[in-house]
C-alpha cells in the first residue's frame, strides 16, 4: 500500500556544527570528559542560564534608574526657594483651654497720669518710660515755653504711679510732680514739690 503524499513536505532542521563549533565541543570534552551530546546539553544549559542572568540584570538596572529619577526629583523640590513650595499642610489642632490668671487684667485697671513742672530753661531729659506726651517739649537750646508737662499716662495701680514719681525725683531740673486720674484731676496726697533740693509733699 502506497504512503500517502503530504500537501507540504517537511523541512528537516539542520543542527550540524561548523568545523570551528565541532572543534571547540572536543576541546570541552577533553577537559570535562563527558561525552559530545553531554557537553552540548551542558553547554545550552550554561548559556540559558547566562541569558536568564542578562534579563535579571536589566530589569535591576531599569529599577534603579527609576529610583534614580525619583530622587532627582526630590533633590529639585528641596533645592527650591520656600515660598515656590506648596505649604504644608497644618493639622487644625484646638486651643488648650486657658486657666484663669489670679493677676488683675491691664484693662480693667484705671489710668493714672504723672505730670511736671521743671525749672525755666530747656527740657529735662527723662528715664525710660517717659515721654513729653503733649509734644511741647523744647528742642535744643530752645527755652520751654510752658514748664508744665504730663509724661507718663498708663493703666496700672497707684502704687505703681507713685513709683514713677520716684523715678522723676532723681531727674535734675524737676521741681515739682503729682498724679491725676485719667481726666485730668489731681489725687490729693499724690503731689509733691522740691524744697531745698528735698522732695515734700504737699498737704
Amino acid at each position: 500500500m502506497a504512503r500517502p503524499k503530504l500537501a507540504q513536505p517537511r523541512q528537516r532542521r539542520d543542527y550540524r556544527f561548523s568545523s570551528a563549533t565541532l572543534q571547540i565541543i572536543e576541546q570541552g570534552r577533553e577537559l570535562t570528559g563527558k561525552t559530545e551530546t553531554a557537553f552540548v546539553e551542558a553547554a545550552i544549559c550554561h548559556y540559558r542560564d547566562f541569558l536568564s542572568r542578562e534579563e535579571t540584570e536589566a530589569s535591576e538596572v531599569e529599577r534603579l534608574r527609576a529610583r534614580v529619577q525619583v530622587l532627582e526629583h526630590e533633590l529639585v523640590e528641596a533645592s527650591r526657594p520656600s515660598h515656590s513650595r506648596p505649604a504644608p499642610t497644618i493639622e487644625y489642632q484646638p486651643p488648650a483651654p486657658v486657666s484663669v490668671s489670679v493677676h488683675t487684667s491691664s484693662r480693667s485697671l484705671p489710668t493714672y497720669q504723672v505730670s511736671m513742672r521743671h525749672e525755666p530753661g530747656t527740657c529735662p531729659d527723662l528715664p525710660e518710660g517717659f515721654d513729653y506726651i503733649d509734644g511741647d517739649r523744647s528742642k535744643g537750646n530752645r527755652r520751654c515755653m510752658n514748664p508744665i508737662h504730663r509724661v507718663f499716662a498708663q493703666p496700672c495701680t497707684v502704687t505703681s504711679a507713685r513709683k514713677q514719681v520716684e523715678r522723676l525725683q532723681e531727674v535734675a531740673g524737676i521741681v515739682r510732680i503729682w498724679i491725676e486720674d485719667k481726666k485730668g484731676q489731681p489725687l490729693s496726697r499724690d503731689s509733691w514739690r522740691k524744697e531745698n533740693g528735698r522732695w515734700v509733699r504737699d498737704d
